[in-house]
């Protein structure tokens, strides 16, 4: 089964408020609640660009697909679409930090993210 994850991928950004970020992206109320509640059949190419330019990915990561019993994986076109949980928020992870160790776990982060941009 194909459906939308756009609440763990606004988790995963550290937005607390998705239905909020979506309406600030252009997005009526109803829209967002229905984009968050994952209760919509299809999204318009149009709202599908915005969700996209506003949350920095592409189609495909909004999409998740949890094959059924009878279907054959393994060399599926859709099995690129199957996910690993997403990572949880950097805010919960730097919990744990020592306050004294914060500007160097940024620094270190900042390296990685600018390592993976290459």
């Amino acid at each position: 089964m194909l459906k939308y994850n756009i609440k763990a991928l606004c988790t995963a950004r550290g937005i607390t408020q998705p239905i909020g970020y979506l309406e600030k992206s252009g997005l009526t109320y109803q829209k967002a609640h229905m984009l968050i509640a994952n209760k919509v059949a299809s999204i318009k190419p149009a709202v599908l660009e915005k969700i996209c330019t506003h949350l920095n990915c592409t189609p495909n990561d909004l999409m998740e697909w949890t094959p059924d019993e009878k279907t054959q994986i393994e060399n599926h076109p859709l099995k690129t679409l199957m996910r690993k949980p997403l990572p949880q928020q950097i805010q919960n992870i730097m919990q744990d930090i020592p306050v004294s160790k914060l500007k160097e776990f940024e620094d270190k982060m900042l390296e990685v993210k600018k390592e993976m941009l290459k």
